[in-house]
């Protein structure tokens, strides 16, 4: 299938959407093969997500100028032999069906507001397409998979574009593909990470380049940092997030109560969480091959399952998770990772998730063992989560004696809810719920408190399982 575009204008193009003229799109702007764009993780992945995000349009937006890419292009691309381009295409993507013509209409004000309206709540998000022949996918914000009334949670920020002075918005995370010459798969993972907590926490946002120079510099690399050829160390990493005036805390996950409890006190608050794994090729069952390390960001998780209680009938609400969401630079924004329960067997027997990572077909190949997690997190905030846990943990034992003996109801264990929140959201949420008596909760409205703190709720008794 060829794409037939009517009258192109010199600045932009609207085409309705097709897998393949996305494919022929990201070919011709990449100077790539259409069959080395197509059998790209991504485009395989982008198949599955824009049939969720229900796309039906695209407007290309022609010699677009990105930050991230120019950054990268003048400390690495510019001073190479080969005449790379400095320009981008934007791609934006929308849930209805327009033409160009009409478009243009909407842009010169010669549209109805309704129709402005429409495209406004139609809008997908953007993916900026790079001058290059192998890495093409550069800061793509698209929308996320819906809510689902609650089961799934995501880490965003509000990306604002511009397209030609019409004003569009997206709830999202920005993501892209890792740049084998700038960058290294945990600079894309940090470059995601950065974009969280720069919000958050008002820090700039390093390019991929400037993030690999700053994790490299008087570092163990004993080669060049650029081209970006072997990955980095989880001390460069931690060094990139000292980088941004941050610091880094590190926590063992190989264990799914550890890793499910962290993500569940850290992510709500619109933290990131940086992940490394090992790679482990399954598609011979019997004999499953590890291929090597990789880091991915967690920017989200789905509270799908029934609570399971842990140790001595101590429920917490982070046991719900079945699925993780990971911005994986070599596979697309907020790709599944599932618990299902499957362990590998490599020098020993490891808890394992399974991966978008797959072949053409869909076939899962490649699982994850999770390794560590690196939280980027603000300075002040100087009280591990798992101190948290431990004294809840202690409460909970005492308080099970007097449930047991009909003393306190419920008849089934105590869920607890256990996350770091901010005093803002803290009381914020006992105005809105009214959860204490006036008096009472003026003067915790009016006390002065710690910026960010962790936040226990008993959110109910569940029966026994």
């Amino acid at each position: 299938m060829s794409l037939v575009i009517d009258n192109p204008s010199p600045l932009f193009q609207v085409v309705p959407f097709s897998i393949s003229g996305l494919n022929e799109l990201l070919a011709e702007i990449s100077s790539a093969s259409s069959s080395h764009i197509s059998k790209k993780f991504h485009t395989i992945y982008f198949k599955e997500y824009f049939a969720a995000l229900d796309a039906r349009t695209i407007v290309v937006e022609k010699n677009y100028i990105d930050h991230d890419y120019l950054e990268d292009y003048s400390g690495y691309y510019a001073r190479c032999f080969s005449d790379y381009q400095r320009k981008c295409t934007r791609l934006h993507f929308f849930q209805n069906e327009f033409s160009e013509s009409r478009f243009t209409d909407l842009l010169t004000n010669s549209g109805d507001e309704k129709f402005a309206n429409a495209i406004r709540d139609a809008y997908l998000g953007f993916i900026v397409a790079k001058p290059l022949p192998q890495t093409v996918i550069g800061r793509t914000c698209l929308k996320t998979y819906s809510a689902d009334n609650g089961r799934r949670n995501f880490c965003t920020r509000t990306y604002d574009a511009n397209l030609f002075g019409f004003p569009l918005s997206v709830e999202t995370l920005a993501f892209q593909e890792q740049d084998t010459e700038a960058a290294a798969c945990a600079t894309s993972a940090l470059w995601t990470a950065f974009h969280g907590t720069s919000k958050l926490f008002d820090h700039p946002i390093p390019s991929p380049v400037e993030i690999t120079k700053s994790a490299t510099v008087l570092g163990e690399h004993l080669t060049r940092s650029l081209p970006a050829t072997d990955g980095l160390t989880a001390n460069q990493m931690a060094k990139a997030i000292r980088g941004v005036q941050l610091e880094p805390t590190m926590v063992g996950v190989e264990d799914e109560y550890v890793l499910k409890s962290t993500l569940y006190s850290y992510l709500p608050l619109g933290i990131p969480i940086l992940m490394t794994l090992a790679l482990v090729n399954v598609s011979e069952p019997s004999n499953p091959t590890m291929i090597g390390f990789h880091a991915v960001t967690i920017t989200g998780f789905s509270l799908g399952k029934e609570p399971e209680a842990h140790d001595s009938n101590f429920v917490t609400r982070a046991s719900r998770i079945d699925k993780l969401y990971a911005h994986d630079d070599q596979v697309g924004p907020y790709s599944r990772m599932v618990f299902d329960g499957i362990k590998v067997v490599l020098d020993r027997q490891y808890n394992s998730i399974s991966t978008s990572w797959g072949s053409s077909d869909g076939a899962a190949t490649f699982r994850a063992v999770p390794r560590i997690f690196l939280i980027p997190v603000y300075h002040k905030i100087r009280i591990p989560v798992h101190l948290v846990h431990d004294t809840v943990f202690t409460f909970n034992s005492l308080l099970e004696p007097l449930r047991d003996n009909k003393i306190i109801a419920p008849d089934g264990p105590f869920e607890w809810d256990i996350q770091l929140t901010t005093v803002n959201n803290l009381k914020t949420k006992l105005r809105q719920e009214k959860l204490m008596q006036q008096e009472h909760l003026r003067n915790v409205l009016l006390q002065g408190c710690p910026a960010s703190f962790g936040r226990l709720q008993l959110s109910r008794g569940i029966n026994r399982y």
